[in-house]
């Protein structure tokens, strides 16, 4: 008696539609730590090619300051979902894995978040506070206020600098406008 085998037909992914929820270019995204294992972790990602950073704040005044992480417990890693092996992370030494944790694919940070944690260096507890942005790239809408050609219009904020914040009215006009010329426009 001979068997036959079966051939298994392998269907290729659909890369498009896996990666439209994260996008094709590279993010931050956080990670979360196993305690005490941050140097571990970092090392391990180095060793992988990844790119990571973990944003330190530091604490009292005169000799009795000292630098620790500002996010005990996590840290962020920069990659490309579309082509680079991101699910490595998950398995690396000193990493318990990718947030969020229940689904199926990471969250990508807000665009410009670590990009300023990187450019600050160490953050002093007093200025903690003012390192949280309320201007989210493609998510904030934003009302143009006080003595301005573009007083009363309401737009998108597409990016995020020091002072500034490039907006775009009605997808042709970009233009950019000081933070304290704006107010959020609450979403209904």
């Amino acid at each position: 008696m001979s068997r036959r085998r079966r051939q298994v037909v392998r269907r290729p992914r659909k890369v498009d539609e896996t990666y439209r929820y994260l996008g094709t270019d590279p993010r931050w995204f956080v990670f979360q730590l196993q305690p005490q294992l941050r140097e571990t972790a970092a090392f391990n990602l180095e060793k992988q090619n990844f790119r990571h950073f973990f944003p330190m704040i530091t604490t009292g005044r005169g000799k009795f300051t000292k630098t620790e992480p500002m996010f005990r417990g996590y840290g962020f890693v920069h990659f490309n979902p579309s082509t680079d092996q991101w699910q490595t992370i998950n398995g690396t030494q000193g990493v318990i894995g990718l947030l969020p944790r229940t689904a199926l694919y990471p969250s990508p940070v807000p665009e410009g978040m670590v990009e300023r944690y990187i450019a600050a260096g160490a953050v002093h507890e007093d200025d903690f506070l003012g390192y949280f942005e309320e201007f989210f790239p493609g998510i904030t809408q934003v009302r143009v206020r006080g003595n301005h050609l573009l007083t009363g219009r309401t737009g998108l904020v597409v990016e995020v600098r020091d002072l500034l914040l490039k907006v775009s009215f009605g997808g042709q006009l970009l233009w950019d406008v000081a933070k304290e010329d704006v107010e959020v426009v609450e979403n209904d």
